[in-house]
């Protein structure tokens, strides 16, 4: 069976992710830009990995098969939302660990968004 380039990504990506970031991971994010008309935003993702500040916004762009701005850094949105760097991290925490609860954790919430 063929596999795309850009599915081939995203499974990596989506392996990349579990292992970086397990259950409770914060990651914070950033606007990097926002269009005058505020219809797109570009979002950098990072965490802190053993001590180290690891850049995740390629990986999460392959997770959702979104683009990156090459000219501002980070996640291209084309959403609306105020708080799209909160939403975009519990779409992640969802494709990363699912739908079910992980000890006191919720579904949804497995990670921490925290703005910087």
């Amino acid at each position: 069976m063929l596999v795309s380039t850009r599915e081939k990504a995203k499974q990596e990506a989506l392996e990349y992710l579990r292992e970086i970031c397990p259950p409770g991971t914060k990651v914070f994010t950033h606007v990097t830009h926002v269009t005058r008309s505020g219809n797109s935003r570009s979002i950098d993702f990072l965490i802190v990995s053993e001590g180290d500040i690891v850049r995740i916004t390629h990986y999460v762009a392959d997770a959702f098969g979104d683009n990156i701005d090459t000219k501002h850094g980070g996640v291209k949105n084309e959403a609306r939302s105020q708080n799209i760097g909160f939403a975009m991290v519990m779409d992640l925490a969802f494709l990363l660990h699912g739908f079910q609860d992980i000890g006191d954790l919720q579904a949804g919430y497995t990670l921490k968004h925290i703005w910087i």
